[in-house]
């Protein structure tokens, strides 16, 4: 185990684009409707209605696609089949990806999918192909970008990871108070970031817009390089803040602090 920098990944290029902007070969099983790869639950399965080999998940980024930001990972959550199978993910600036480039290409394992593309993509058109056959199902399937802040100065990013009780709590008039276990104990986060430039402010403030306001998760890479990025909604406030009267190095400098808490989902 060792540090590493606290980073996020937020933008799901899939659901920013909208449902009619993702495609699928072949059909959807009924039940398990396309729009569950985008709508960032992690709960609801896709499914494709037969087994068959190169199904495809196909995003338009559409036509304002160069004011996006260049996409360099990609994340399928734990409970997808493709564990074992063979699968590529290109980008092409033609829809029928006549000169494709091959941002990821291997072999997907059980549980969690979070790897970075060989290079970020700019281009408008990007997809997944499974080129095993089978009858695949997963969650999601989130083409995103990693943002990592950086400190000018002084100290590294402080962080706390709480243990909070999950559970239901009714207090009646006589004062005895019930308590009903929903499920394990949830982990917060509260990551600090001290001296922020600007622009590294401005790209904390994505996790913001992205999640809309914390209406959908986002993934944190804890400090500890041995664990997994984790789903998590941003919770409390989002707060910002001049870090001194007199600020550290060139320009305006500030400090943001955000807490998290985990989606067990």
């Amino acid at each position: 185990m060792a540090y590493r920098a606290p980073f996020f990944l937020a933008h799901h290029a899939l659901r920013l684009a909208g449902d009619s902007a993702v495609t699928i070969t072949g059909a959807a099983a009924a039940g398990f409707a396309k729009t569950r790869l985008l709508d960032s639950r992690h709960d609801a399965v896709f499914r494709w209605s037969a087994a068959q080999a190169n199904h495809a998940i196909t995003l338009d980024r559409g036509a304002g696609f160069a004011a996006l930001p260049a996409l360099d990972h990609f994340i399928i959550p734990s409970g997808h089949n493709f564990a074992g199978a063979s699968a590529e993910v290109q980008s092409d600036d033609n829809s029928g990806f006549t000169s494709p480039t091959t941002r990821w290409t291997g072999t997907l394992p059980a549980g969690l999918v979070s790897d970075a593309f060989a290079t970020s993509s700019s281009e408008r058109y990007l997809r997944l192909i499974v080129s095993t056959s089978g009858q695949w199902e997963l969650a999601e399937f989130m083409p995103t970008v990693l943002r990592t802040p950086s400190t000018v100065t002084g100290p590294d990013p402080e962080y706390d990871d709480d243990l909070v009780p999950n559970y239901f709590e009714t207090t009646l008039r006589s004062g005895n108070v019930y308590r009903l276990e929903l499920g394990d104990d949830v982990r917060e986060f509260a990551p600090r970031f001290r001296a922020l430039t600007t622009a590294d402010r401005a790209t904390l403030d994505t996790l913001w817009t992205d999640t809309a306001r914390g209406l959908y998760p986002l993934w944190y890479g804890p400090p500890d390089d041995a664990e997994p990025v984790l789903p998590c909604h941003l919770v409390g406030e989002y707060r910002r803040k001049q870090d001194s009267p007199n600020p550290i190095g060139t320009g305006l400098t500030f400090d943001v602090a955000l807490r998290l808490r985990e989606v067990l989902s």
